[in-house]
């Protein structure tokens, strides 16, 4: 009965690879989709019909992959099915949002409007995960040049010397006996540390894929991160506010449109928080109660909430929340950018310092000992 159950365990977690894998092979890219909203949005607020608009879209030469997915969106439309849900049975439906403002526009008769919202939702979307590549692009690349230096070190520099650093005559400093005995090892083991911190992390990913408590425990560790957490509170908020602005704008109702804005919350600490405020809304709470018991939302968003209830104005506050915890966000970004590259040259700076000292000071030591036998 164990055997049974863990190789389903294991079948589980490579479906659920392998459905990532092949659904990230078939969607658009988020350009592409953009781009294809925004035409959209123009053609069809100067009047064309759904089904031509579509068929324009779809003729126009691109990525092989896009024009596919938007050819069989047009042959659903023309069959009679709505753009929403012609968009939902393709991998472009990934992004709940998207689903969510179409319906919302069918809804009101304004579609043109929808796919003008989702245009600027995924430029914004674009622009913020660009933001974040920006900023992990430097201390990837640093850590990267550290590991082959070290490495290297560790692998020739350190062996070659290791005779003349234990032939002194005289017992090696601590450091120096822990240098050679970890350049030792490194240099016989490296093949399988390699492989070894590949495994631990390739299963570190499925775990936290596969298992929904170990990410609640993993996300609620990071959001206690000095400044990593903060900026990950802060980008949330940010994109959890302006996602329901968006569709309340758009006539969802609060209650939906805090669902739908839930699937763009990465974090399953945060997410369960807003889900429980959700819940809370249901029972008969307002939303400024509701957010007011989720410890890591600021008071300040609690409060802007309860002015735009009492004066009519959640949207236009939902957007102002968002468009200041961008800010804050940004700020983040900045803070962690100009600590990254101080904590780095550190890092760098005491690895150095330790092998040169290990390596200088046997020959610093050998050098008096001469000095002082000659005379």
């Amino acid at each position: 009965m164990m055997c049974v159950l863990v190789h389903k365990e294991v079948e589980n977690m490579f479906q659920i690879i392998y459905n990532m894998m092949s659904f990230s092979n078939q969607e658009p890219k988020r350009s592409d989709t953009a781009l294809a909203f925004f035409q959209l949005s123009r053609v069809l607020s100067a009047g064309v019909s759904l089904s031509g608009a579509l068929n324009d879209l779809a003729s126009i030469d691109g990525p092989g992959r896009s024009q596919r997915v938007w050819k069989r969106i047009a042959l659903s439309v023309s069959s009679g099915k709505s753009l929403s849900d012609a968009i939902d049975a393709t991998p472009i439906a990934r992004d709940r949002m998207i689903i969510a403002l179409l319906r919302a526009g069918e809804a009101g008769g304004q579609l043109h409007a929808a796919c003008d919202s989702i245009y600027h939702y995924l430029e914004w979307h674009m622009g913020l995960r660009q933001r974040l590549y920006t900023l992990l692009i430097y201390p990837l690349f640093s850590l990267g040049v550290l590991v082959i230096v070290v490495g290297f070190l560790f692998v020739s520099v350190v062996p070659s010397m290791r005779g003349f650093l234990l032939s002194s005559g005289s017992v090696p400093e601590w450091h120096t006996l822990a240098l050679i005995g970890l350049s030792s090892w490194f240099a016989q083991y490296y093949l399988v540390a390699l492989f070894a911190i590949g495994g631990v992390a390739f299963f570190v990913v499925i775990v936290l894929v596969s298992s929904p408590g170990v990410r609640v425990v993993w996300d609620t560790w990071m959001l206690k991160i000095p400044l990593l957490g903060k900026l990950i509170v802060d980008l949330t908020l940010s994109r959890y506010s302006r996602c329901c602005a968006q569709l309340y704008t758009n006539g969802v109702m609060l209650e939906s449109s805090m669902e739908l804005a839930e699937g763009t919350v990465m974090n399953e600490s945060l997410r369960a928080d807003l889900s429980n405020a959700r819940t809370a809304i249901t029972q008969g709470a307002t939303l400024a109660q509701a957010i007011r018991d989720v410890p890591i939302v600021p008071r300040l968003f609690a409060r802007l909430v309860e002015v735009g209830e009492a004066t009519g104005e959640l949207a236009e506050v939902l957007v102002q929340i968002g468009e200041h915890q961008s800010s804050a966000a940004e700020v983040s970004i900045k803070r962690m950018e100009q600590m990254i590259g101080p904590l780095l040259l550190m890092s760098v700076g005491a690895m150095l310092l330790w092998i040169v000292i290990s390596i200088l000071g046997p020959v610093y030591n050998m050098a008096i000992a001469t000095v002082v036998g000659v005379s």
